[in-house]
């Protein structure tokens, strides 16, 4: 049986609005394999080799954060 590898995708120069309390929002690289987040890198780490980078730079990424403009009517 073959593995499939998921791609890696690096969201480059965001600024990363994290769920911790407290913690503020600053620039970052956050790491994807597949459909699910595995790291996040400062600005001065190295990225995985082989990764495709997408700059979001002046961009905002808020993780867990999933569809927030839903409209509930009972």
């Amino acid at each position: 049986m073959s593995t499939i590898l998921a791609e890696v995708i690096v969201l480059w120069g965001a600024t990363l609005h994290g769920m911790d309390a407290g913690e503020g929002a600053r620039q970052q690289n956050l790491v994807l394999e597949g459909e699910r987040i595995t790291s996040v890198l400062e600005a001065n780490q190295t990225l995985p080799a082989g990764a495709r980078v997408i700059d979001l730079s002046g961009k905002h990424l808020i993780p867990g954060l999933i569809d927030a403009a839903v409209q509930f009517d009972a």
